[in-house]
């Protein structure tokens, strides 16, 4: 995790969003944009899962900060596996809102 509360994964994805804004409205520019979109709401659902189920358990003897450092890495890889195999479906949802936005110019 880093100061911002990111992990440095989704800080990655930002930079390859700021690259892909750079290819302009190709299709291909959407597609890789609305996916790396999805994976880091996917993470962020993750990691706001996991913080509810910490405060609706016991104090758990096993857990600790090593634990909680794995499940974030679980987390991130989960979130970037599920988004290159297709995702949740929120990345075909902003596909299509975005190319309706670029078919008037």
């Amino acid at each position: 995790m880093n100061i911002s509360g990111m992990p440095s994964d989704a800080l990655l994805q930002q930079g390859k969003l700021n690259q892909i804004k750079s290819q302009g409205d190709t299709p291909e520019a959407i597609r890789e944009a609305a996916e790396a979109f999805e994976s880091v709401f996917v993470h962020m659902l993750l990691k706001t899962m996991r913080e509810a189920n910490e405060a609706f358990s016991d104090e758990n003897l096993l857990g600790g900060q090593n634990e909680k450092q794995f499940q974030s890495m679980l987390d991130t890889q989960f979130a970037s596996e599920l988004g290159s195999s297709g995702g949740i479906g929120l990345a075909d949802v902003m596909i299509r809102q975005l190319s309706r936005g670029t078919e008037g110019r």
